[in-house]
């Protein structure tokens, strides 16, 4: 308790005072040999993990208290561990274990420390791997090849060829004139317009993710200055505002949530009851909404075109993501990614569809469940969220782990991340995410009830709507932003911090859906945040290809700083956002409209035609 305490205040008093760990004269965290000097002197350049210990364990030198010190605080990287870059010639190949214990011998003695070196892998630069490509390689490239000629095909044809006959009908939907039409309609569905600010947070969002995924991705790399992120983490406002990435993803659980809930209310009333067929045509048309995207997704992770656009020296960070989707692709096609292995996932990303699917899917048999046998939702979805709490606090309370995923210089590794127990315990499975999704079942209720009846607006309302919408989720980071030595505190942030997070955003939607918001409404409302909502699911997805594949190009010491950050950061915005558009307006948009003509309709199902609905047109990742 103690410990944690102090923890607090010297936070606060490191926002005033700037605590830099830079000031403390330590071995350097990374030291790195030129690649590509390296490389022209024909040589091997190995990645070397330093682990650094006292000379004389009877008599701790100063250094050693102070690494000690640092190691204990989770703000800072473990300054006992030291991660190097060293060139060999290829003839000293087969002693470089030799020649590490040498040289790193005595390397350190003017600290009285003494250190052990291990090479985990070593690299050529080698000839091309676009020689290496398989079969598998081979048919996606051909198959992209003959897809994209089909696109240009089909938009050349429509513009020569103005008649409409069967063929044009089928061309029609590839052309990209006729999507970039599509695109442009004017949505005037009701729920869509009342819905609109989810658009606009879908899209900031998504900024936010790959605003994470860069700032994380600099872990990857060898720095010049650790000490600025560290800097970071000791700020206490900065620490908080940067907590807010594990975060991100729950949003897009409510919204999803909210739409669905939103169309089954919506079957209920029209047709007055929800069939075993109705069920399974949402779960049919939701998976092939989904799947497609997830094959491409798949194609491009598993191929070895990706080592010829990064630096060699970082072959081993990729070969993990492609042997995954090489050995586990078969786990994306049916959602299974976060329970079978969930170490091993092809393209991690996608264990956010895997999780919403299941949620999604446990969803639409609440709902038939609570319809067919007469018990009320609102029992069923507490339940539900007991049970995951139950889950969350046991898993929790009898695993040594983090609990919540943090993402601290201390833990921060995204190389370590992806496996580690935060990572499969706490983050991915689904019973940690549920109790989003219900509130996002429970938004969606209240906002169908509420268009029947007439909110009043007063000021206390809104000011309550302000300090929630902005408030809750600033909490919930505040809190998460503390690593405690409590279990039973870690447990309840853990378990309640992402709820609270996600209320704050339903109660921010719910709000601007009924007239509150100003300024904030008609920020989230705006025209570019709503149109590029329509490429989220397709950024999504790929923009860890435009992030991870620029940051793994870099073979030289970083110095970071804040312009270097922004500088990468718009760089990636921009080229995600590019190419989510070009794969939503090639791909995903055809498809959308060709699912929507061959796929059987809930209102095509029912013979009465008095009791037809009409499709809700509202985006959701």
């Amino acid at each position: 308790m103690m410990s944690t305490t102090y923890s607090f205040i010297f936070s606060f008093v490191c926002t005033l005072i700037l605590c830099d760990a830079n000031s403390i004269s330590l071995p350097k965290l990374y030291e790195m040999d030129d690649p590509e000097e390296c490389a022209d002197r024909n040589g091997i350049f190995c990645k070397v993990d330093v682990i650094l210990s006292p000379y004389n364990y009877s008599q701790d030198s100063a250094i050693w208290i102070k690494i000690q010190e640092f190691n204990k605080d989770y703000r800072y990287f473990q300054r006992n561990k030291l991660k190097h870059g060293r060139c060999f010639y290829k003839e000293q190949a087969e002693s470089i274990e030799d020649i590490l214990s040498n040289n790193y011998a005595t390397r350190y003695l003017n600290y009285s420390l003494v250190a052990k070196a291990n090479y985990t892998s070593c690299f050529e630069k080698d000839q091309l791997i676009l020689n290496e490509l398989d079969k598998w390689d081979i048919i996606s490239i051909s198959f992209g090849i003959l897809y994209g000629s089909f696109v240009i095909i089909s938009t050349i044809y429509m513009v020569v060829y103005k008649y409409e006959n069967k063929i044009t009908k089928t061309l029609n939907i590839f052309s990209l004139i006729s999507s970039w039409k599509e695109l442009q309609k004017p949505i005037k569905n009701e729920d869509f317009q009342s819905l609109k600010s989810i658009q606009g947070i879908r899209t900031v969002t998504m900024m936010f993710i790959i605003s994470a995924h860069a700032f994380y991705g600099n872990m990857f790399l060898f720095l010049k200055n650790p000490e600025f992120l560290e800097n970071i983490y000791l700020n206490l406002i900065l620490r908080v505002a940067v907590t807010v990435y594990p975060f991100l993803v729950q949003t897009f659980f409510l919204i999803s949530a909210w739409l669905l809930s939103v169309q089954l209310i919506k079957i209920i009333r029209d047709h007055k009851e929800l069939t075993l067929r109705h069920v399974m045509i949402i779960l049919v048309s939701r998976y092939f909404r989904l799947m497609p995207l997830i094959l491409i997704s798949i194609a491009v992770h598993r191929s070895n075109l990706a080592y010829d656009f990064i630096s060699y020296v970082n072959q081993d960070i990729l070969k993990r993501e492609v042997d995954n989707c090489r050995f586990f692709w078969w786990k994306n096609l049916i959602f299974i990614q976060t329970f079978f292995e969930p170490t091993n996932i092809c393209s991690s990303v996608t264990w956010y569809v895997a999780t919403d699917y299941q949620l999604y899917t446990i969803t639409v048999f609440l709902f038939y469940v609570s319809h067919k046998l007469k018990i009320e939702r609102r029992f069923l979805m507490i339940f539900l969220v007991i049970v995951s709490v139950i889950i969350q606090s046991a898993v929790i309370s009898s695993t040594e782990f983090l609990g919540i995923m943090r993402l601290f210089p201390k833990t921060a590794n995204l190389g370590d991340e992806l496996v580690s127990k935060a990572f499969t315990l706490s983050y991915i499975p689904i019973w940690c995410n549920a109790a989003t999704y219900m509130l996002g079942v429970m938004f969606g209720s209240i906002y169908s009830w509420q268009r029947e009846e007439k909110i009043s607006h007063d000021n206390l309302k809104k000011i309550v709507w302000f300090c929630s919408f902005f408030g809750l989720p600033i909490f919930a980071m505040f809190v998460t932003s503390f690593m405690y030595e409590i279990r039973w505190f870690e447990i309840l942030v853990s378990v309640f911090a992402r709820p609270i997070f996600s209320a704050g955003i339903g109660i921010g939607i719910l709000g601007m859906a009924t007239g509150y918001g100003g300024l904030v409404k008609l920020f989230f409302e705006s025209r570019p945040l709503v149109f590029l909502a329509n490429f989220c699911y397709s950024v999504y997805l790929f923009h860890d290809v435009v992030v991870f594949l620029r940051i793994f190009r870099v073979d030289a010491i970083v110095e970071l700083s804040t312009l270097y950050i922004v500088k990468y950061t718009l760089t990636d915005y921009f080229l995600s956002f590019a190419l989510g558009a070009l794969i939503y307006m090639t791909f995903e948009l055809p498809l959308i409209r060709l699912q929507k003509i061959t796929f059987p309709k809930i209102n095509k199902c029912e013979k009465n035609e008095e009791n037809k609905m009409k499709s809700i047109k509202v985006n959701s990742i």
